[in-house]
């Protein structure tokens, strides 16, 4: 790993709790914590409120005519959505749905050079059935594409504190 001038981020397991993590800037060991548990965490969109998501960070969902934009804010616009959307981290084989078809969320943080040991702490926007909407900070859906017809329009906004 550490000879692999090809290759800038990987991870070694050593034992069963401590691993050999080489990514982008550094070399360093790394801690095995409970990821299942942190996959687990969801939070329900409910209009017109905000979660908060860590302690420099919330999301939210609402009615364009409710939303108040701070120039801080990175939107989404959506149309009213028909399931429960939710705010979560990413599961194996997640996809985001774009105009060229599906793209897996494990592409896109490779892409933008996501560290692999940040990669299990994004949030993901989606539906009860798995349907991702964002890559919150990374990359957006075309999922809106029918917003012309809809009366009214939501917004999904990720406010840095």
């Amino acid at each position: 790993l550490l000879n692999n001038k090809n290759s800038v981020q990987g991870r070694v397991q050593l034992t069963d709790t401590v691993a050999l993590v080489k990514g982008n800037t550094s070399i360093g060991q790394a801690e095995e914590k409970n990821n299942s548990a942190m996959a687990e965490r969801r939070f329900v969109l409910r209009p017109n409120q905000w979660i908060d998501i860590s302690p420099f960070e919330q999301i939210g969902l609402f009615e364009s005519s409710q939303y108040h934009a701070q120039p801080q804010d990175d939107i989404l616009v959506i149309a009213p959505p028909e399931k429960s959307l939710y705010i979560r981290h990413r599961k194996q084989g997640d996809k985001l749905v774009t105009s060229q078809g599906r793209q897996k969320v494990k592409k896109i943080m490779i892409d933008k050079k996501v560290p692999l040991d940040q990669r299990d702490k994004i949030w993901l926007v989606s539906d009860d059935e798995g349907t991702v909407y964002w890559v919150v900070g990374l990359k957006k859906s075309d999922l809106s594409h029918h917003l012309v017809n809809a009366n009214i329009h939501y917004v999904i906004a990720h406010r840095s504190k």
